[in-house]
């Protein structure tokens, strides 16, 4: 299953691309689609992250503006099972595409196109080679910001330990309820 993240703006965008993925017979999972009004959001965000065998992330304007887009790239780009396995897709240009993306070879064009390219990429086990040295990646990483985005917060000390312990509040919630 592939986890789709995207700002609401690109919804019809999302929609399309998850179609033709399910004609190439990729599952896809979107929150938009997947959760109700009144379910645990978190809880179940979590779970699909957890299932999750790869992440397409769709670069817009709106989406280098959406916190949570960027929560979900953290995600992605600070857990071992989504190494090489992170897809931005480019619906919009930006110039706030996350500088990260660039190195993970964006895919570009229509839904279609795209979708039959995704599926290949998952196919062959290739979903993002970037094209820098693990050590040149690792250390540019470092020097963004990404990592740590949340350290401006008092309460917040480690971004990966605090997206752990949401994850285990979510679930201790989901038990309860």
């Amino acid at each position: 299953m592939v986890f789709l993240a995207y700002a609401p703006a690109d919804r019809e965008w999302a929609r399309d691309l998850t179609s033709n993925l399910a004609r190439q017979g990729v599952e896809v999972w979107d929150a938009y689609s997947e959760v109700s009004p009144g379910e645990n959001w978190h809880l179940l965000l979590g779970e699909a992250l957890e299932k999750a065998l790869a992440m397409v992330v769709l670069v817009s304007p709106a989406a280098a503006e959406s916190e949570s887009v960027r929560h979900e790239i953290e995600y992605a780009l600070s857990s071992e099972r989504f190494r090489n396995r992170l897809i931005p897709v480019i619906v919009k240009p930006t110039r706030k595409l996350p500088w990260i993306l660039k190195h993970l070879s964006p895919e570009k064009g229509t839904a279609s196109e795209i979708s039959e390219r995704i599926a290949e990429r998952l196919k062959t086990g290739e979903a993002c080679q970037s094209r820098l040295s693990a050590s040149t990646l690792l250390r540019m990483l470092r020097e963004s910001g990404l990592i740590g985005m949340w350290k401006d917060r008092a309460d917040i000390q480690d971004s990966l330990e605090f997206a752990r312990q949401l994850r285990r509040e979510a679930e201790k919630r989901g038990r309860s309820s």
